[in-house]
């Protein structure tokens, strides 16, 4: 009987500790230059993107830096460099902002970055989230290869 006595409060922290719900782990990563390095596409941009429409942007971590190919403003590819940096606001969260080494400026928005994994993240343009603009503007990135044709 002293046995079962002893093992009482084991058992009781099992039946205690085994009923907890399990912590839901989130499967988006933080936004930092580590977890968003490399080479990214543009797959959707609000909800759709035209045929021959391609942007590229590579993150490098360990300086910031960012080089973009893209032909939205053209019917060939562009190449830009700058600099990029993340903040976090305490309602927004992540806020990525960049500039352009060519004397063009900052980027036309600073966006919030959402739903970060592996394999793909959302940027929502910052203004189209004050309260007198109706709507989101979402850029859907994806991982990809860099063409060996834009390489070259």
């Amino acid at each position: 009987m002293n046995r079962l006595l002893k093992l009482l409060p084991f058992v009781a922290a099992l039946l205690v500790y085994g009923c907890k719900k399990p912590v839901e782990v989130s499967p988006y990563k933080d936004v930092t230059p580590h977890n968003i390095s490399g080479t990214w596409r543009l797959e959707s941009w609000n909800g759709g993107l035209a045929a021959d429409t391609e942007v590229y942007i590579i993150f490098e971590r360990a300086e910031r830096t960012f080089v973009m190919y893209d032909n939205l403003r053209t019917d060939y590819l562009h190449k830009s460099t700058g600099r990029y940096n993340i903040t976090t606001d305490a309602n927004l969260g992540a806020i990525i902002i960049g500039e352009y080494d060519n004397g063009a400026g900052p980027w036309s928005d600073r966006y919030v970055v959402r739903e970060l994994t592996d394999s793909s993240m959302k940027f929502i343009a910052k203004s189209s989230l004050e309260d007198d603009v109706p709507g989101e503007d979402v850029s859907l990135y994806v991982r990809a290869e860099l063409p060996s044709e834009i390489e070259e």
